[in-house]
């Protein structure tokens, strides 16, 4: 899993089988991201990651 940020972009997807994200800028979204690893090996042993868009109900 590889978590990005700084180019202020929209990132979602997986390269070499790792999935990448990075959100937009001004809190207008978030990465959900889940990691599952296992706790004797240290192995991750399942990533996924998605963008929420986050909406605002009112100005203010």
């Amino acid at each position: 899993m590889v978590i990005s940020g700084h180019t202020h972009t929209c990132l979602n997807g997986e390269v070499d089988g790792k999935p990448m994200v990075q959100v937009y800028s001004k809190g207008t979204a978030f990465a959900d991201v889940d990691l599952v690893i296992n706790c004797r090996t240290r192995d991750v042993v399942r990533a996924t990651g998605g963008i929420v868009t986050v909406w605002a109900d009112r100005k203010g």
